[in-house]
C-alpha cells in the first residue's frame, strides 16, 4: 500500500509547485529589461548593434523601475528594497546592471 505509483495529479501539483517557487525569485533587472524589450519591440538582441540594444534595455529598464520593486544585493547576500523615490531619479546604465 505504501508503494503507490505517483499519479498525474500528484506530478502536476509537483510541477505547479516548482513553477511557483521559480517565479517569487528574484531576477536580474537586465534580464528583465531584456525580456520587456524584446516583448514590446518584437526584436532580437541579434537585430541591433551594441550600443542601440544596450539603449533599448536602459529605458525598459527605467520602465520597470516606474512599476516594479527594484532591489540591490548589499554585502552578505541581503536584498534591500529601492525607494521609489530613489529609482525616480536614478540613471540606468549597461541595460540595468548599474543603476
Amino acid at each position: 500500500m505504501g508503494n503507490r505509483l505517483p499519479t498525474r495529479r500528484t506530478d502536476i501539483a509537483k510541477v505547479r509547485a516548482a513553477r511557483e517557487e521559480s517565479q517569487s525569485r528574484p531576477v536580474k533587472l537586465r534580464i528583465a529589461a531584456s525580456m520587456l524589450h524584446q516583448k514590446r519591440s518584437g526584436r532580437r538582441r541579434d537585430s541591433m548593434r551594441g550600443p542601440e540594444y544596450i539603449e533599448r534595455l536602459n529605458e525598459a529598464a527605467a520602465a520597470l523601475g516606474g512599476v516594479a520593486d527594484i532591489y540591490r544585493l548589499e554585502a552578505g547576500g541581503a536584498l534591500v528594497r529601492i525607494p521609489k523615490e530613489e529609482l525616480d531619479r536614478a540613471q540606468y546604465l549597461d541595460g540595468g546592471n548599474v543603476l
